[in-house]
C-alpha cells in the first residue's frame, strides 16, 4: 500500500475504504431500523416488517 499526498492506493486501500462506508451506512440503518420495528409491531405483523424493512433496505443502498 502506498501513500501519496494523504490518499491510500491501492486495491487494500479501496477496499477498506468501500468497507467502512457500507458499515457507516447499514449502522445508518440499523439505528433507525430496531426502534422502528419494536413501535411498529404492534401494527404490522413481523412479515410485514421484514418486507419493509427489506425494501428500505434496497432503497438505500440504491441510493448510495
Amino acid at each position: 500500500m502506498v501513500v501519496q499526498a494523504g490518499i491510500i492506493v491501492g486495491v487494500a486501500g479501496l477496499l477498506l475504504v468501500v468497507s467502512v462506508r457500507v458499515g457507516g451506512i447499514a449502522l445508518f440503518e440499523w439505528r433507525f431500523t430496531v426502534p422502528a420495528n419494536r413501535i411498529g409491531y404492534g401494527a404490522y405483523t413481523g412479515q410485514q416488517l421484514m418486507i419493509m424493512q427489506a425494501v428500505i433496505t434496497l432503497a438505500d443502498f440504491a441510493v448510495f
